[in-house]
């Protein structure tokens, strides 16, 4: 008698921490609700609703591995769901464990076909299963590693949101393996390729915070600062844009074409354009009137703006002032 009385405790205390639970689960407070649902589990280790709910929270939390424990104990108990298999597939692929995950969807199809029910429904739900198995098999074939089944998702993409935010996962998986290895290249060239998907959605804050932080993971990342180049040139932030070429000048002093873009982009700055300006007046002979010109620069030649070479700037000053006899002032 005694024993039975514990067992009825304990289901109905798995009852009430169950409820309560489901509760929390519909708020979305999945760290609460997991920890209700642990409770039910503990007062009965069966409770087949609490440990699918409870995987649900894990899931959700993305502690995938946690998740599938769950998952596999729940089909021991009941191992003819369809439905269960399925999500069995879901966390291995979160996992990227993809040959697991399509054998999951595989006896997911199985376990399906096992019911003696037969509708539109079930005949719908079966060719959801049918695609998944085809889905992860594709993926598990796109590349050997999580950067290459990423790269692979991004090439076909296009604008196609959905395969560009497949791509995005793929190399969130990646740079969760990079940073376990610690192995900062390989991290930087893959939260470049987030950086190239974020401007691909036009979402050009997030496309720059995931650039800088390739730049911080490998300073030496050529890609990372040309793309930064390339979003400030569209935003017109024409300081930043400066440092970029720099920075890019630096890794490569030969690179032709970004030297190109620095001068034109110091040029047409406006301390540029007043000594370009003094420049032509110089070499027309009003040498008052390039002096002004080139004071002008010089007092535009901050350090917040787009500066220009301030001893190029002083040497030519120089010049108008021995060409005018004012010796004195030349020498400052």
């Amino acid at each position: 008698m005694a024993g039975t009385l514990g067992t009825d405790k304990s289901l109905h205390n798995s009852v009430v921490f169950r409820k309560r639970g489901e509760e929390l689960f519909e708020e979305g407070d999945w760290e609460a609700a997991s920890s209700w649902f642990t409770q039910a589990i503990g007062q009965d280790l069966n409770d087949t609703t609490s440990l699918r709910k409870r995987a649900a929270c894990f899931f959700q939390l993305k502690k995938f591995p946690m998740a599938l424990a769950d998952m596999n104990h729940l089909l021991s108990l009941t191992p003819g769901k369809h439905e269960l298999w399925h999500q069995k597939a879901t966390y291995h692929y979160h996992l990227t464990q993809y040959p697991e995950a399509k054998a999951a969807h595989e006896r997911a199809i199985v376990a399906l076909d096992a019911t003696v029910k037969r509708d539109d429904q079930s005949h719908d739900q079966r060719a959801k299963y049918v695609f998944a198995t085809k889905h992860v098999a594709s993926v598990y074939a796109s590349g050997t590693t999580e950067q290459e089944r990423g790269d692979a998702a991004l090439r076909s993409a296009g604008d196609d949101t959905a395969e560009l935010s497949r791509a995005t996962w793929h190399f969130h998986n990646a740079l969760r393996a990079a940073s376990q290895d610690q192995n900062p290249h390989e991290a930087s060239k893959v939260t470049l390729q987030i950086a190239r998907i974020h401007l691909k959605l036009e979402d050009t804050t997030k496309a720059l915070d995931s650039a800088n932080a390739s730049v911080r993971l490998w300073p030496t990342l050529m890609e990372a600062h040309v793309l930064l180049s390339e979003i400030h040139m569209e935003q017109r932030e024409f300081v930043k844009l400066r440092s970029d070429y720099e920075n890019i000048l630096k890794l490569d002093p030969e690179d032709s074409h970004h030297k190109e873009k620095l001068s034109f982009l110091i040029m047409t700055s406006p301390a540029g354009n007043e000594m370009l300006s003094g420049d032509k007046l110089f070499a027309e002979g009003h040498y008052s009137e390039a002096l002004e010109r080139y004071n002008r620069a010089l007092d535009l030649n901050w350090g917040g703006a787009i500066s220009v070479d301030r001893a190029l700037l002083l040497a030519n000053r120089g010049a108008c002032y021995c060409k005018l006899g004012m010796w004195l002032e030349a020498r400052t």
